[in-house]
């Protein structure tokens, strides 16, 4: 649920440790910090490390943290899923196979489509 004020201490214990992990991890940072003994009840030693970070990697992360807390309700879920629907008309789209666009959506590649998804196989 978002809050009308932020609190970094409140968002580690409403994330799951996972996700926050996986964030840090991608980052290369808080490498040390050992996310499996983590309790959520007790984010203390979470925040103690993440406060010791460089000034830069602090804020960005705030920021990311702050905009994943606005949207952390049910209104900020709505509009992700309609970002992720054009989104997904808009790759869709450009494709001209049905199996192009179903192989895309069931199976989405980073970055694009590599390669020419609509070429024909010369299959009938």
């Amino acid at each position: 649920m978002s809050r009308q004020q932020f609190a970094m201490r409140q968002f580690f214990r409403d994330a799951p440790i996972q996700l926050l992990e996986r964030y840090f991890r991608d980052k290369d940072w808080l490498g040390d910090f050992d996310f499996v003994g983590f309790q959520s009840g007790n984010v203390e030693p979470l925040y103690g490390t993440w406060e010791a970070l460089p000034d830069e990697a602090r804020t960005q992360s705030e920021e990311t943290f702050r905009e994943i807390d606005a949207l952390a309700c049910e209104g900020g879920i709505r509009a992700v899923l309609n970002d992720a629907e054009q989104e997904l008309l808009t790759v869709l789209s450009a494709l001209d196979s049905w199996h192009a666009k179903s192989f895309t959506f069931r199976y989405p590649i980073k970055d694009g489509v590599k390669g020419d998804a609509n070429r024909n196989t010369g299959r009938a």
